[in-house]
């Protein structure tokens, strides 16, 4: 954590915030050694790590997206396979950015339903909750066998979403 934190602050020979810019020329240098995308994505769940402030993660998450964007046509494979194989944080990007293409990744995005990492449950919930169109499929799931399934899409929660938006169910 401290050296991927020695390395953002000091990349270049300056003190910088990380930014698109940033990431984007990180992104370079890795590609420019060949550095294989799942070491990169873990490289920067590193650089995640080493922030403290909740609104400096998150500023950093959403770089990362908009950078991760558009790598999208090269990595979409890799996307796919690193949103149920890497790390946390690295699924968390993963299934971000898959959400930024929704009906390209439908299915996909979908599968991710049984992961038990709090973030990763969390950006579900939220990229569920904005598909409603989606419903038949999520239904489906709701209506499985597997428990974590079930467990995941949090029936009342989701469901009761798309029936009464904006209405506080944590309130009740």
């Amino acid at each position: 954590c401290m050296r991927a934190r020695y390395f953002v602050s000091y990349w270049h020979g300056t003190y910088q915030k990380i930014d698109r810019a940033t990431i984007g020329e990180i992104f370079q240098v890795f590609e420019a050694e060949h550095v294989p995308v799942s070491y990169q994505l873990e490289a920067l769940s590193g650089i995640y790590d080493s922030f403290y402030a909740e609104k400096e993660k998150n500023s950093f998450i959403n770089d990362c997206v908009m950078v991760m964007r558009l790598k999208n046509k090269e990595w979409g494979p890799e996307l796919i396979r690193l949103s149920k194989d890497g790390s946390a944080i690295v699924r968390f990007l993963c299934i971000r950015v898959m959400d930024e293409y929704g009906a390209e990744y439908k299915e996909e995005l979908l599968s991710c339903a049984a992961d038990s990492a709090k973030q990763v449950r969390e950006i579900l919930t939220a990229v569920y909750e904005s598909r409603k169109e989606w419903e038949p499929e999520i239904l489906q799931m709701l209506a499985s066998k597997k428990s974590k399934e079930r467990e995941m899409y949090n029936s009342n929660a989701l469901v009761s979403q798309w029936r009464y938006p904006g209405y506080r169910f944590d309130k009740v």
